[in-house]
């Protein structure tokens, strides 16, 4: 699934399985729209997880194997507005960080083909 939305851009596509491989942790893809979109991606059960919306779940490696990426979850809770607010979100980037983005983990991931994608907006 690739979530889009305007002025974003991809940065490529992999599969996510439905079931446990060996070596393979599940991945949720926590999701919300107030006060703008935003995402966290989390291996364990989230703080205020009643505010989320739980919209994508998948199993994707740890470690890397044979002919994975890698790609890295960023933190940030820092609000461009103000220097008081906390607002949790995460990115998924083949990038380094950069402020005020933080490397959470690593996940590695087997490559698609966007052919083979579903898109869907949030």
């Amino acid at each position: 699934i690739i979530f889009a939305r305007h002025g974003w851009r991809v940065i490529g596509s992999f599969f996510g399985f439905d079931y446990q491989l060996r070596s393979s942790s599940q991945y949720t893809v926590y999701t919300r729209r107030d006060p703008f979109p935003r995402m966290i991606i989390a291996l364990d059960r989230i703080e205020k997880v009643e505010e989320w919306d739980a919209s994508v779940q998948f199993y994707a490696f740890d470690i890397p194997i044979p002919g994975s990426v890698r790609y890295a979850v960023h933190h940030c809770s820092r609000s461009i507005h103000s220097s008081l607010a906390v607002i949790p979100r995460h990115r998924l980037t083949t990038e380094d960080p950069r402020t005020p983005w933080e490397l959470r983990m690593n996940v590695y991931v087997l490559p698609a083909d966007l052919q083979d994608c579903s898109f869907a907006t949030f």
